[in-house]
């Protein structure tokens, strides 16, 4: 059972006259592309925030952050990494702890800064795997054990279903 249907990658340029595009999306784009662009990367998103909306009555989680600017004389651009989750048994706060937990560790280590946009595909399909099968994601010389952070903060991904405890007592 997958949690997350979907992770994108937005990004504002750090030129003068950029617009927000879609670097990427794994394994496909979810909904509107201009709304999609709008939810993971709004007008006034500042480096280091977390949000959350919806987006055709699915969760949308997003993580902004800075990449350093190609050419020396731009500003760094702008990106966001998002995930989509649309079943319903899913647990949003859980989640967006776990969620939040991945994006600190790539922070922190630098590798989001560094990232080159060739890299964003290859860490999308690593994050959308890590967290679908509950292992550890490993991007560059960073490894995120979402196993041990799941038991760690002690989350519980998933709602229980009140039948699976019937006759429990």
């Amino acid at each position: 059972m997958a949690y997350i249907d979907n992770v994108t990658i937005t990004r504002l340029g750090g030129f003068e006259g950029s617009d927000p595009e879609l670097v990427g999306a794994y394994p496909a784009v979810i909904g509107d592309k201009a709304e999609l662009i709008n939810k993971a990367l709004p007008e006034g998103a500042v480096p280091g925030t977390f949000r959350s909306d919806k987006i055709a009555g699915m969760h949308i989680l997003s993580y902004t952050f800075k990449v350093k600017a190609e050419r020396e004389s731009l500003r760094d651009d702008l990106a966001s990494i998002s995930i989509i989750v649309s079943d319903k048994k899913v647990h949003i706060d859980q989640m967006e702890a776990l969620f939040k937990e991945i994006a600190r560790s790539l922070d922190e280590s630098g590798d989001l800064y560094q990232m080159r946009p060739t890299m964003f595909v290859q860490m999308m399909e690593r994050i959308y795997n890590g967290v679908n099968k509950s292992e550890k994601i490993k991007i560059d010389d960073v490894v995120i054990d979402i196993p041990q952070i799941i038991k760690m903060n002690k989350l519980n991904i998933f709602k229980k279903d009140l039948k699976e405890f019937q006759g429990a007592f």
